[in-house]
């Protein structure tokens, strides 16, 4: 009687021969298979290319600063709190949580005049490579536009998040993105960059190839992860029962998706939707 088993990243869970999914379709083949949402929209905007090599160099800057020794550090936010910045100290990436990549990011971003200050004053190995590439106005446009679409991320990843929410609702969710992303997009080409503050102030309205290219993957990713999630009329029905129409496909979309007699689902249909007293 299992419809639908909801997974995680784990690959026990996920493997395609030896995962549990799959031992448990040996059993039962009808049984449908969701995969955690928050974990693909993550996965949607996984950097390659370019702007994994701009992510990779920001996080050599910051190690540099954190992890080449525990007096640098300490010298580090020394420096940040007499400058009086809004912050302390740089945060570390961590790839297992969601929301750390666009927090480092932003941090980065709002202690950069005090980690290039530092840099300069600093007489350790690379260091001048360093500033050299903190100098650099395309990689700072990078930066700042990769805070910004993380940021954005962000914000998605927390809607999907808590308690008491029903697929229905992060469906929902999922689609208002996708359709923010046409207008991200949009914004980005206008040179406008109403939704890219950081890009706009940070890195001077610097739009490049990469970042172009980026938000095109990132939308074609969302729409081949999120697009066949489940049928549209089928989450219809159940926000509103009395509006879905016989005519369509939901009878046969919703036999699809939980192994229902398509003839009974009609019928109930009709007695449902002619009935005042369910009205």
């Amino acid at each position: 009687k299992v419809n639908l088993i909801v997974t995680d990243g784990a690959p026990a869970m996920v493997g395609k021969n030896r995962g549990m999914v799959s031992r448990f379709k040996n059993v039962a083949p009808k049984t449908n298979a969701l995969h955690c949402l928050i974990h693909q929209s993550v996965l949607c905007a996984k950097l390659s290319g370019d702007l994994k090599d701009v992510m990779d160099k920001t996080m050599k800057i910051i190690n540099f600063i954190r992890g080449n020794s525990s007096t640098q550090h300490r010298l580090f936010r020394k420096f940040v709190l007499e400058s009086d910045a809004t912050h302390d100290d740089l945060l570390l990436h961590n790839d297992v949580r969601w929301l750390s990549k666009g927090k480092v990011l932003e941090r980065f971003i709002e202690l950069r005049d005090q980690v290039v200050e530092f840099v300069k004053q600093s007489k350790s190995k690379g260091a001048a490579d360093y500033l050299c590439i903190m100098q650099d106005k395309t990689y700072m446009s990078n930066v700042a536009f990769l805070a910004d679409i993380f940021s954005h991320l962000n914000a998605l990843n927390l809607q999907l998040q808590g308690k008491e929410k029903s697929v229905v609702n992060l469906v929902e969710k999922l689609d208002a993105f996708w359709r923010k992303l046409d207008l991200f997009n949009t914004d980005l080409i206008s040179g406008k960059l109403l939704h890219f503050n950081t890009l706009k102030t940070v890195g001077e309205s610097n739009v490049t190839r990469n970042m172009k290219q980026f938000m095109t993957q990132l939308r074609e990713n969302f729409s081949t992860r999120f697009d066949d999630l489940t049928t549209r009329d089928v989450l219809e029905f159940v926000r509103d029962p009395f509006s879905i129409s016989l005519v369509g496909e939901f009878s046969a979309n919703a036999k699809k998706l939980l192994q229902l007699d398509e003839a009974a689902i009609q019928i109930q249909l009709i007695d449902m939707q002619a009935s005042s007293e369910m009205q």
